[in-house]
């Protein structure tokens, strides 16, 4: 089921470069121009491991593996964790938010579509995004971040992060996965052009 899912992903990825030569696509011409870095083999997976002491959540290990190892992406493109330095002591600790306050968030934003959830500080982490169970994925513009929590109960849930709160990324009351959110991002490109 992956496995297809995955060459679905790598076919609409194909369509989109094609259909947007000009990079109209946000963040195209000025991130990722649709070049991608080759996939990753199990050595290199294991490599980026180590470097930020997680494991992978399974999508986006089998994204890497699979489809590219970086490049075209929602935002600027995939960066996989690249753009801070990655410190270990951060990236096991659990990530700040659970079920609960991810199901409370939900009601929330059914009352008010701009409702965020506080940033929280990591005594050692003076560093933007926070990296306390999150790894980085792709820079938004104007300081904002998605990236993957990859340590704690959301472990494998997609995360935005601005200098005024977090929030989890979503659509009609669920969250999304790393496969879920690539590939709205894929349809919503496609759809835009």
């Amino acid at each position: 089921m992956q496995a297809e899912r995955l060459r679905i992903i790598r076919d609409k990825l194909d369509q989109l470069r094609v259909i947007d030569k000009q990079c109209r696509v946000f963040g195209a011409a000025r991130g990722h121009r649709y070049r991608e870095v080759r996939p990753l083999d199990d050595a290199e997976l294991r490599r980026l491991e180590q470097i930020h002491g997680v494991a992978l959540p399974d999508e986006l290990r089998a994204f890497l593996a699979r489809v590219h190892g970086g490049g075209p992406g929602p935002g600027y493109g995939l960066h996989i964790g690249a753009e801070v330095p990655p410190d270990p002591r951060l990236t096991t600790r659990p990530f700040p938010y659970g079920n609960r306050a991810v199901a409370e968030f939900l009601a929330d934003r059914l009352k008010d579509d701009t409702a965020l959830l506080p940033l929280v500080d990591a005594p050692d982490d003076d560093d933007f995004p926070p990296r306390q169970g999150f790894l980085s994925l792709t820079h938004l513009g104007c300081d904002i971040h998605s990236g993957i929590v990859v340590a704690g109960e959301q472990r494998g849930t997609i995360w935005t992060c601005g200098d005024v709160g977090w929030h989890p990324e979503h659509f009609e009351g669920r969250q999304f996965g790393f496969l879920d959110w690539y590939e709205r991002w894929l349809n919503v490109s496609l759809q835009s052009l």
